[in-house]
């Protein structure tokens, strides 16, 4: 199977974490960090809701774990031809899923211009599989905030692109259901071919993390991660390149889709980082071959390991441990920068 909402469990921790630019509510003795309060809204609004479909294909398709990383540019074509082709509140859904609005504050304008979407795949292998006729491949996408009342289109958006086929015009399936996945990770089922769309009770996982160990832990990509500077890849980044997009990510999406405004002040948090770097065993690999008319160019992402210290932690631990499920870097919506956090 291909993810679901994922969670991480931290150890025990010790010692007192550093101030963040918002308030903090209290320290525990045993050095954890509990809830922190943001500057505007609440951290218990930070939630977001488990989206399973439940793809069976119409032919043999020997499915790679990137053709999910490059599924945006079927999604948005599919995406944009529903667009023109639906009205009223579909149209105004698939709208605001697919092409949010710029952030309206000029703050978070200059952290992230660029909205994010709602939906992050979730994806816990990089793996490849061979399907065939009838076999039914289940992915998970996580809804954040409100974006979970956009679900009806983000289904009709995957009803149609089965009929196009999932990469390069292979892969054809049919939206056979959808279910929602609980906390316990029990499926719900809320959607099947025929049946009419009814608008479900979610089961809303809390994204916030309650508590952060300051103990070190070790972050491992699952799939590469794309990290972009001054619009060119970084090949050899560190935490000082990787921390940051965290941060803005984090907030970028809690911000327009949970209306939570999670830092007063989002360069002092930044400013705040330790200034020294490190990269572990952090490297560039070329995963697949953009083709041109003339020339073609190898596209890939960061993989491999780096070691979270203390430091880093008690500036941006929960960032860090939300960015979990949010994933990072171009591409997170559909898997890209995923990654797992060891101690």
């Amino acid at each position: 199977m291909y993810g679901t909402v994922r969670t991480v469990v931290w150890e025990d921790g010790g010692g007192n974490p550093a101030s963040y630019p918002m308030a903090k509510k209290r320290e525990e003795p045993n050095g954890q960090m509990m809830n922190l309060l943001p500057a505007l809204g609440r951290l218990e609004d930070i939630d977001g809701v488990c989206m399973r479909l439940h793809l069976e294909f119409e032919e043999s398709f020997d499915l790679d774990w990137t053709h999910l990383l490059r599924l945006r540019r079927e999604a948005y074509q599919v995406g944009r031809q529903l667009l023109e082709s639906s009205d009223g509140m579909m149209r105004e859904g698939l709208s605001e899923l697919l092409f949010p609005a710029a952030p309206a504050d000029p703050r978070m304008r200059r952290l992230a211009p660029v909205t994010p979407v709602p939906f992050i795949l979730q994806l816990d292998s990089a793996q490849s599989v061979k399907l065939e006729p009838g076999d039914v491949l289940p992915l998970d996408f996580l809804l954040v905030g409100r974006g979970r009342h956009f679900a009806q289109a983000f289904a009709c958006l995957f009803r149609d692109l089965g009929r196009r086929g999932l990469f390069n015009g292979q892969g054809h399936f049919t939206l056979d259901r959808v279910d929602a996945v609980g906390i316990d990770g029990a499926a719900i089922p809320i959607w099947h071919t025929g049946a009419a769309w009814r608008e479900p009770e979610w089961p809303l996982h809390q994204l916030w993390p309650e508590e952060i160990s300051m103990r070190p832990c070790t972050l491992t990509f699952i799939t590469p991660a794309r990290i972009l500077a001054r619009g060119k890849p970084l090949f050899r980044p560190g935490l000082k390149h990787l921390v940051p997009v965290m941060v803005r990510r984090v907030s970028s999406l809690v911000h327009a889709w949970c209306g939570v405004d999670l830092l007063a002040d989002p360069q002092a948090l930044l400013a705040e980082l330790p200034a020294t770097d490190i990269r572990g065993t952090l490297r560039w690999q070329d995963w697949r071959r953009l083709e041109g008319d003339h020339t073609s160019q190898d596209l890939g992402g960061v993989v491999g390991s780096v070691d979270i210290p203390r430091e880093w932690l008690e500036v941006a631990g929960p960032f860090i441990h939300l960015c979990r499920q949010f994933n990072f870097g171009k591409g997170a919506a559909f898997g890209a920068g995923s990654f797992i956090l060891n101690r």
